[in-house]
C-alpha cells in the first residue's frame, strides 16, 4: 500500500513540475495591473468565410501587436472567481495558420480560476532542434471582432499547452485512503478540452469577451468527468 501511495504522489508531483515549467514560460510576459469591466460581454458567431476578410481589414480590427489588460468574473465548478485578465495580440508565429497570435493570462498559477490559453507555442525538437509550431486555436475573423476556437489540445503528443486552475476535484471523489494526500496537493490544474472558445468583440480602445470550456484533471486520476469553466471579460488597451 505504500508503494501505491508513494508512486500516485510522484506522479502526481511531475504534472504539477511540467504545468508549473510552462506557466512560468509565459507568466512573466504580464504583470498585475488591471481595469474593472463596466459592461458584460455577448458572445457573437463568426463563420469560417469571414477569414477572407483582407489582413490590412483584420490588424485594423485587431490591431497587430497590441496588449490588453483588464478584469475577469467567472465561476469554475460553482466557485465564483474575479481576477486579472490579460490579453496579447502579436503576429502569427512561424507555420502558424491564423490571422494572428493570441495569448491570454488569467490571474496567478495558485489562484482558483486562473488560466493560460496560447493560440500557438513554438519549440525546438529535442535532438535535431528543429523549429516546431505546436498550433492549438482556429481563429475566424468577423465584422466585429473574433473567435478562437480550441481545434487541436496536442494531448497525443504530450504536449498540452492550455490550463486553468480548479478547486481540488480528486481530493472530494478519492478513496479515503487517498483523499489527504489530495488535498496536500493544493488546487487542482486542469486542461481545456477541444471546443473550448475565446470570444472576442473589439473596439478602438477596447475588448470584450468570453471564455468557456471543458477541462480533464492534469494530475488527478479520481477526477472524473469535465469540470466547466466560463468567465466574461472587458480589457483595455495598454
Amino acid at each position: 500500500m505504500a508503494t501505491i501511495v508513494l508512486t500516485t504522489i510522484v506522479w502526481a508531483g511531475l504534472g504539477l513540475l511540467n504545468q508549473i515549467a510552462y506557466l512560468s514560460s509565459l507568466g512573466s510576459a504580464f504583470d498585475n495591473e488591471s481595469e474593472t469591466p463596466k459592461n458584460k460581454s455577448s458572445e457573437q458567431t463568426y463563420e469560417k468565410e469571414a477569414t477572407l476578410l483582407t489582413k490590412e481589414r483584420i490588424y485594423a480590427l485587431v490591431p497587430v501587436p497590441s496588449m490588453w489588460k483588464g478584469v475577469a468574473v467567472g465561476n469554475i465548478n460553482g466557485a465564483a472567481f474575479r481576477l486579472p485578465i490579460k490579453i496579447s495580440i502579436q503576429r502569427s508565429l512561424v507555420d502558424e495558420n491564423n490571422p494572428f497570435n493570441v495569448a491570454v493570462s488569467v490571474g496567478n498559477q495558485a489562484d482558483i480560476g486562473s488560466a493560460l490559453i496560447s493560440s500557438a507555442l513554438s519549440t525546438r525538437t529535442p535532438y535535431s532542434g528543429r523549429q516546431l509550431t505546436l498550433q492549438y486555436f482556429t481563429i475566424y475573423t468577423g465584422q466585429d471582432g473574433f473567435q478562437a476556437v480550441l481545434s487541436n489540445t496536442h494531448v497525443r503528443e504530450g504536449a498540452v499547452g492550455n490550463f486553468f486552475t480548479s478547486p481540488n476535484i480528486s481530493s472530494q471523489t478519492a478513496p479515503d485512503i487517498m483523499k489527504e494526500i489530495y488535498k496536500s496537493l493544493g488546487p487542482e490544474s486542469f486542461y481545456f478540452l477541444e471546443q473550448t472558445k475565446l470570444v472576442c468583440q473589439t473596439g478602438s480602445d477596447r475588448i470584450r469577451g468570453t471564455l468557456q470550456g471543458n477541462g480533464h484533471s492534469v494530475t488527478g486520476i479520481f477526477a472524473t468527468g469535465t469540470v466547466r469553466y466560463s468567465l466574461e471579460f472587458t480589457v483595455v488597451r495598454q
